[in-house]
């Protein structure tokens, strides 16, 4: 498979945990660490290996981004962004030319075209509320990521001390069929302390239903746990709810977090229901041994049911696209990345190794219902293995950025499939222009 992807924004979300974590590790911090949205595009100048970087703001600031997938899709997508004072207003309408993913209704059997982000935000201390169409990310994105599609929200936050208090309420694509519509909403809140280099949170997010296509007023109240309502009722199959505690702690150069996501917490386990948890740990490290270099060793996964199985109503999707980092179930990845900055160049590698689908039929969910399995050809019990490795190299200039990775992966029982081997290679071409 080729991808070849084509932008010319500064404003895009490509702000990853990698880079992140780097520039964390080198004196910037973020003002919200559980949930992340409107990350400015950040690129690892040549001055920042001595300088701080300086956040890119205007009063108006107006770009356009451009794109071609694998698939033969075509996007095209203006931004226009207007800072007043305290407030910030921002359009992002995407227009498409295909026949796959999002946005799907064609003008004239042609064109495609939505709203990728359309809000308004407003900040002073302690307070930040956010109205509109936007992508967001939960800590390290396992659960939800700044890379899936859009959702329409209402968030705000209140900072006080050390504490960090977050909220947000909306509503992901709805789920129909031939006699069902039915709105799906999701919601979410959190606790964050930070101290010095430590920082921990408990953030609980939930996906949930009913019949009347309306909000519950129970999942509008940001006091409340969630999982009580499905937990005292026995309402369980209509909601779907994650529980995340977060850990992360910064020393010298250094950098350790661990992320665990628990799906429907059982205090009484069910028959035939096998825990549902997915988890991120990492390490990382700037500037070992190799001066100007970024080095992160990670290890993620999730258990048989995560995000893509369960209830079929309340799967993790938005949009036909599973959200969060881990798109598969029952899986384990072994990632090391390393980029080495050189003036205006960085070259690096990406590689990772990862066993995916040991699952059985005989192991479904008790809260399953009759709808079709999201993957054919998972749940046989045979397992995949696959590693890859991924080259890059870029380059960055005053008003451009470049990222080149081709890749080159070997899988062995290829989709659950015993003696389907197969090599796979890709390309990833990135541009980013503006000023």
């Amino acid at each position: 498979m080729i991808s070849i992807l084509i932008f010319t924004a500064f404003y895009q979300p490509i702000v990853n945990r990698d880079l992140l974590y780097e520039m964390e590790l080198r004196g910037v911090h973020f003002s919200r660490y559980t949930f992340r949205f409107y990350d400015p595009a950040f690129f690892i100048e040549p001055k920042y290996i001595n300088n701080l970087p300086i956040y890119f703001k205007k009063r108006i600031s107006i770009f356009s981004s451009f794109s071609l997938d694998s698939t033969g899709n075509f996007y095209f997508s203006p931004f226009v962004k207007y800072n007043f004072k305290r407030f910030v207003v921002a359009v992002e309408p995407v227009f498409k030319i295909g026949n796959t993913g999002w946005p799907e209704q064609k003008w004239q059997n042609f064109l495609c075209g939505a709203y990728s982000r359309a809000y308004i935000y407003w900040e002073r201390e302690p307070f930040s509320i956010l109205y509109g169409r936007n992508r967001i990310s939960l800590n390290s994105g396992v659960v939800i990521d700044q890379t899936d599609p859009a959702i329409d929200l209402v968030y705000l936050d209140y900072r006080k001390g050390p504490f960090l208090f977050v909220y947000f309420f909306s509503q992901v694509s709805p789920y129909k069929d031939d006699t069902l519509f039915l709105n799906r909403y999701l919601v979410g809140h959190s606790l964050e302390f930070t101290k010095g280099g430590l920082n921990l949170s408990f953030t609980e997010v939930c996906l949930f239903y009913n019949y009347g296509n309306s909000p519950d007023l129970y999942y509008l109240n940001p006091l409340v746990v969630y999982y009580e309502k499905g937990f005292d009722t026995g309402l369980h199959g209509e909601t779907n709810v994650f529980w995340v505690p977060s850990f992360k702690y910064k020393f010298g150069k250094s950098l350790v977090n661990f992320e665990l996501d628990v799906d429907d917490f059982q205090y009484q386990m069910k028959q035939y229901a096998p825990p549902k948890i997915g988890w991120r740990m990492g390490y990382h490290t700037i500037d070992l041994l190799i001066p100007h270099s970024y080095l992160s060793l990670e290890y993620f996964g999730s258990t048989r049911w995560v995000f893509t199985h369960g209830t079929y109503i309340l799967n993790w999707q938005n949009r036909g696209e599973t959200m969060g980092d881990l798109n598969d179930c029952d899986e384990d990845v072994v990632r090391l990345y390393f980029l080495k900055h050189l003036t205006i160049y960085a070259i690096g590698f990406d590689a990772s190794l990862k066993w995916d689908g040991a699952g059985s039929v005989n192991e479904r969910d008790v809260y399953w219902g009759n709808g079709p399995y999201p993957r054919d050809y998972f749940l046989i019990g045979i397992v995949e293995r696959r590693i890859n490795f991924s080259p890059i190299v870029q380059l960055n200039l005053k008003n451009y950025f470049v990222h080149f990775s081709p890749s080159i992966s070997y899988a062995w029982n290829y989709q659950h499939i015993v003696h389907n081997n197969k090599w796979i290679y890709g390309l990833s071409i990135k541009l980013f222009a503006g000023k």
